[in-house]
């Protein structure tokens, strides 16, 4: 019995998702592939909103993956066309180590008191 229900909603799922698709014509084509060529214009317009610009890298980015080594971060980036990068930033200081102040000035400080 599963078997038979399982194959009937796979069918109508299939029919439903040719339904659904999107056709593109030639025009609309040429149309995506000039955005494309234009992307860093259109990302730096001042037209474009915040919103705007999480939906283009939606477009094109599958996922981020953030490594934390000792002291750097990897960042390996899949591309929805399954295209991968790799880069791997310095890791920023934290709070106190932006904080402390340097040897030199506690030596003043210590002089001084």
């Amino acid at each position: 019995m599963w078997p038979q229900v399982f194959r009937q909603l796979q069918t109508e799922y299939e029919c439903k998702k040719q339904q659904y698709q999107l056709k593109i014509t030639e025009k609309q084509k040429r149309k995506v592939f000039e955005l494309i060529g234009d992307f860093a214009r259109l990302w730096n317009s001042g037209t474009t909103e915040d919103k705007d610009r999480k939906r283009m890298v939606r477009l094109i980015i599958e996922d981020v993956t953030l490594t934390k080594g000792e002291r750097t971060i990897k960042v390996q980036i899949r591309y929805k066309g399954g295209a991968t990068e790799e880069h791997e930033l310095a890791r920023p200081r934290s709070a106190w180590e932006e904080k402390r102040h340097s040897p030199e000035v506690l030596k003043d400080f210590y002089v001084a008191a």
